[in-house]
């Protein structure tokens, strides 16, 4: 066949009908795809679609992931140097300067507080374990600047119609309209923060916490969300989440029961609040994703708050509870790793081989010059190839080694227990005296340690180091009975005794040696 002259026009090749509607509705769908599919000139809002967007997870990582019962984790610290044999002395940008700044690039501290704790308590924090945050967000009840701080009111990101639909429950806004009205009229000040209630509004910090801890700085791996008598030991806290993908949905704390889904359930475990809890970003993608528009970006508010107000939020005591009932909603149950976080503070921990091997990450009901006296401990003891442990703790920060009977002194704790008043093992009263009390603890082989108080003898089995405590706090309890059984106590009888057997105690301390590292995996079960 010749070659069509130069200009020769040819006839258009005829496609097949059906041919000619599939490329049609092929156009049509890309044309749709492309119009749904978020422009580039919205650039700050692109990052949040981008960050909200799942990432592959890694299986080997999954939260259900593997049958034993520790982690087999090396790892190393993060700080640079790692510690300071004289940390006491140095000041806190000195000690600072240790501190790895690169990691908070993935993880980001949230801490909560209340605006009538501004104070000593707060300061403490601020000074000790919050100190080395640059980006530390702080949420509040009311806004202010504190210690060079911006701190954030936000309960006032919730949506305004919310408050006003109490569906005839008390008023639980009042407290927070109180405050404010004060702060507005300058008033606080002549009057005793501790009227307001404040806890009372505590619980609908959460949600609107969650929304904002995202819309800040969004697409972090990890959310830290911490209270102001939480301790944090970042080192160890570092190690754990390096090993963790936040790509799969964890939910990490100290496990409490909340309340059953209906009658014949069993009860919806949360994080408690107190010794903090740890989100991933994966977590925290499924809770923040109707806070953004789909296709542009855009912030819609907190709607994660404005979801759960009537059905969750009104009806429960605790924001902790909440944010754990709205989880396993959404298929997210919580990963308890007590005792690496817990809600006892070191002096009441009842130390036994539960506790003994497991680092520490966070503990609960540390303050004020507890706070900078730990910190200081720990900067001093610090270790490059394994995080402090529970053992640290008690034979180097509590000093139980060097231990002796104390007046005056509170050692009572979890495991406490009244004294039997007949045994095998001994044949007296152990109530009669604290005398008597000791020598039937050291005959009993379980026993590690006593109290004497108010007539009563009591054994424990763990060791708990306890405090000071003078005897006109004991009042308090007999408060607590009715009149007719109460009795008149002398100074005498109302103070603390405390003791322990101190050969047994030396013998499990000196037996108790950690071969390994038990970095607990994930257990609702494993609690004290």
């Amino acid at each position: 066949m010749p070659w069509p002259r130069c200009g020769t026009r040819q006839p258009a090749p005829r496609w097949p009908l059906w041919l000619i509607s599939f490329l049609t509705l092929a156009c049509v769908l890309i044309l749709l795809l492309l119009n749904w599919a978020p422009s580039e000139t919205f650039t700050s809002n692109h990052l949040f679609l981008d960050a909200l967007r799942p990432h592959a997870s890694h299986p080997t990582n999954d939260p259900s992931a593997g049958t034993t019962e520790f982690y087999q984790w090396h790892t190393t610290s993060s700080f640079h140097p790692v510690n300071f044999p004289n940390a006491k002395s140095l000041s806190t940008d000195s000690l600072c300067a240790a501190f790895p700044p690169a990691i908070l690039d993935s993880i980001q501290p949230v801490f909560k507080t209340g605006h009538a704790l501004l104070g000593d308590r707060v300061r403490a924090h601020l000074q000790t374990v919050s100190a080395c945050l640059p980006e530390l967000l702080i949420f509040s009840d009311a806004d202010d600047t504190f210690h060079g701080h911006h701190v954030i009111d936000i309960i006032a990101d919730i949506p305004a119609h919310l408050p006003h639909v109490w569906d005839h429950r008390e008023n639980q806004w009042e407290p927070y309209e109180q405050l404010h009205a004060l702060l507005a009229n300058g008033t606080l000040d002549q009057v005793d923060a501790s009227t307001l209630q404040g806890w009372k509004t505590d619980k609908f910090k959460f949600l609107p916490g969650i929304s904002r801890a995202w819309r800040m700085r969004p697409g972090k791996e990890w959310y830290v969300f911490f209270e102001d008598d939480t301790y944090i030991m970042w080192d160890s806290l570092f190690r754990m989440l390096g090993e963790l993908d936040p790509n799969a949905p964890w939910y990490l704390g100290d496990p409490s029961p909340g309340r059953k889904p209906d009658p014949d359930s069993p009860k919806v475990w949360f994080a408690n609040g107190g010794p903090g809890y740890i989100l991933s970003r994966a977590a925290m993608q499924i809770l923040v994703r109707d806070d953004y528009h789909p296709r542009t970006g855009d912030y819609l508010g907190t709607r994660l708050t404005e979801k759960w107000w009537e059905p969750e939020t009104l009806t429960n005591c605790c924001g902790d509870s909440i944010l754990g009932w709205v989880l396993w909603n959404e298929g997210v149950n919580v990963s308890g790793i007590w005792p690496m976080i817990s809600t006892e503070r070191p002096a009441k921990i009842p130390y036994t081989r539960k506790y003994w091997c497991k680092p520490v990450v966070s503990m609960h009901r540390v303050i004020g010059n507890e706070m900078l006296d730990l910190w200081h401990w720990e900067w001093e003891n610090r270790k490059p190839d394994r995080p402090i442990l529970y053992r640290d703790l008690a034979m180097s920060y509590l000093g139980f080694h060097d231990i002796s009977p104390r007046v005056n002194w509170d050692n009572t704790g979890r495991g406490s227990h009244n004294a039997p008043s007949e045994s095998e093992h001994y044949h007296h009263d152990p109530n009669a005296s604290f005398e008597a009390c000791g020598t039937a603890c050291e005959a009993t082989p379980a026993c590690m340690q006593y109290s004497y108080r108010l007539r009563t003898c009591k054994f424990n089995h763990a060791l708990i180091y306890g405090e000071e405590r003078a005897p006109e706090l004991g009042r308090l309890w007999d408060d607590i009975l009715p009149e007719e059984s109460r009795m008149e106590w002398t100074e005498d009888e109302m103070t603390f005794r405390a003791g322990w057997v101190e050969d047994r105690v030396a013998d499990w301390l000196g037996n108790e040696r950690c071969e390994s590292v038990e970095w607990v995996r994930p257990s609702i079960e494993r609690v004290d």
